[in-house]
């Protein structure tokens, strides 16, 4: 991509937007062409102005950012946007990524880290928070080491975590196999650390992956 790269800045704060705005001053290959209070705001000032980029906050009144996001890509697909929040849950994250988003920054980023991550963007590129990246690839390490441990898992082992999976509690689980609590939480332990995982969510994502539970 060649020029400048024309962006729209959406947060609710005034001196946050004015912070970023001078962030990106500091760079002369990017220019700020318009600010948003609101998620709504951000789409329409996007159909009208189709900037290159926009930096998005999540939390915003009227819109969400996400929700901004998902309206942003779909209406102006040549339009990327940078979510740029404090919020560093995975599970937003992943949000995010479905919505159409670009990238997804922390706002401890530096004036520096920020310019680079927008004209990323605006090349096509996925700009994911450092931090963030290695959550993900530790996630990806423990699912890994779980799948090998799979076939270790006994008939009984099996069946606790398929209950699970569907919602049961561990007094329910508990009845339906006519065990004790005790023993249902030390079948969940033992499952826990034969898959490498910390809890029921990441033992069930690998169960679903290997076909354990539909």
């Amino acid at each position: 991509m060649s020029g400048v790269v024309r962006i729209l800045v959406a947060d609710d704060h005034p001196l946050t937007r004015d912070g970023i705005r001078a962030a990106l001053s500091l760079d002369t290959g990017l220019e700020v062409i318009a600010e948003a209070g609101d998620g709504q705001e951000a789409v329409e000032l996007v159909k009208s102005l189709h900037p290159d980029v926009v930096i998005m906050d999540v939390r915003m009144p009227r819109l969400g950012g996400i929700l901004a996001t998902k309206e942003i890509t779909s209406a102006a697909p040549d339009t990327r946007v940078i979510i740029l929040t404090v919020e560093e849950t995975q599970a937003r994250v992943g949000e995010a990524i479905q919505a159409g988003a670009a990238g997804y920054l922390l706002k401890d980023v530096d004036a520096r880290e920020l310019s680079r991550a927008v004209h990323l963007a605006a090349a096509g590129s996925a700009v994911i928070h450092p931090s963030l990246t290695r959550q993900f690839l530790d996630e990806i390490r423990q699912l890994t080491r779980g799948e090998q441990n799979v076939a270790s898992l006994s008939a009984r082992e099996i069946e606790v975590l398929q209950m699970i999976a569907y919602g049961s509690t561990n007094r329910e689980v508990a009845h339906a196999l006519r065990i004790s609590p005790q023993t249902v939480k030390t079948y969940l332990e033992r499952i826990f650390t034969k898959l490498g995982v910390s809890d029921r969510t990441r033992a069930v994502a690998v169960a679903l992956k290997h076909g354990i539970v539909e």
